[in-house]
């Protein structure tokens, strides 16, 4: 019998791009406390994704030429979320882990759906910024008819395990690792092809409809998994393959 091994990849093509914003501030005081004199009562979320350095890049992710995440990028962003959200939100990278599969033939899908907010500011050109700082107080300040925040919704979706072996490939989605914090947007339906010629309904009606899907592969080599997912608010994100 013939073992396959794949390495696998996704892409997702978004249609909203937003660039990252950074500040820099006293490191003595937090981001919470510049951010004192910001009206949030708007806020639908507690993420505030200026609590982390950005090495996932959630800000700008989803674009044409930033929207692919595999196992390293997925727990990366993963933990910046949780720390953005003062740990309120999510989990720990090594609480996630315990969800994952061993077995050589199994592989697990992780699904983020996340609601996000960056402050509305850019040090590299403050002709742009809708907010102030005030650099004795070292506060923030709103601007009359100014956004203060900039809103994000991201879907990041990876195999959480780099390369599979068998002859065929079993692939999970677990409710325990579809992770849904935007509830302004979620997920309708989410269909993929897993690398093959056939369609899998993955969610309908908001219903995870399939968990265990096997798949029998002809071939070892890099498989891209396209996925497709439609929001509560109908937006439809279609999957270009490289």
């Amino acid at each position: 019998m013939k073992n396959i091994t794949l390495t696998i990849l996704f892409a997702l093509l978004f249609v909203n791009i937003q660039a990252q914003i950074t500040i820099n501030y006293d490191p003595q005081k937090s981001i919470d406390s510049l951010i004192t004199n910001l009206d949030k009562s708007n806020l639908t979320s507690d993420i505030l994704y200026n609590r982390v350095t950005s090495f996932a890049k959630l800000t700008s992710f989803n674009g044409t030429d930033k929207n692919i995440s595999n196992c390293k990028h997925f727990e990366q962003a993963f933990s910046e979320l949780h720390r953005a959200s003062k740990n309120e939100k999510f989990t720990t990278v090594k609480t996630l882990r315990d969800k994952y599969s061993f077995d050589k033939n199994q592989v697990e899908i992780g699904v983020i759906n996340v609601g996000f907010y960056s402050l509305n500011y850019n040090n590299d050109n403050e002709s742009e910024n809708e907010i102030s700082y005030d650099s004795i107080a070292k506060k923030l300040n709103p601007i009359a008819g100014k956004a203060s925040f900039i809103t994000h919704s991201k879907l990041i979706i990876a195999a959480l395990k780099t390369t599979a072996r068998g002859e065929t490939i079993t692939f999970n989605f677990k409710n325990s690792l579809i992770f849904n914090e935007n509830p302004a947007k979620t997920i309708k339906h989410l269909t993929t092809d897993l690398g093959t010629a056939n369609d899998y309904n993955i969610i309908t009606n908001g219903i995870l409809v399939n968990t265990i899907i096997p798949v029998s592969y002809s071939s070892s080599g890099i498989k891209v998994l396209s996925f497709t997912a439609t929001f509560s608010d109908n937006l439809l994100l279609r999957q270009i393959l490289a």
